[in-house]
């Protein structure tokens, strides 16, 4: 996925509620590079949660993409297999 510079991004996870999920509340963790993202810590990611009766979507904003944000972005559950995305930032022509 490439964005321009100064872009918000906005990158999708997407957990189906059933028998994998263990009844479990479908919360999730974002990592970028390996390293998880904390929240409590920065203004740049923002997460969001969007929940119907058979989905939920956790949606991952950056705000302002730079060349620093490039990486691989990955969400994590218990019980679902792990979601990835790549991220390049692309200088403003």
């Amino acid at each position: 996925m490439a964005n321009m510079i100064g872009d918000e991004v906005l990158l999708n996870c997407t957990i189906t509620i059933g028998a994998e999920t263990n009844g479990t509340n479908g919360e999730v963790e974002w990592w970028r590079d390996g390293q998880r993202i904390d929240f409590k810590n920065t203004k740049k990611y923002i997460s969001k949660i969007k929940r119907d009766s058979r989905t939920i979507v956790h949606t991952l904003r950056i705000l302002g993409a730079s060349s620093e944000d490039d990486g691989s972005y990955s969400c994590k559950t218990v019980d679902s297999p792990e979601s990835t995305h790549m991220l390049h930032v692309n200088k403003n022509s």
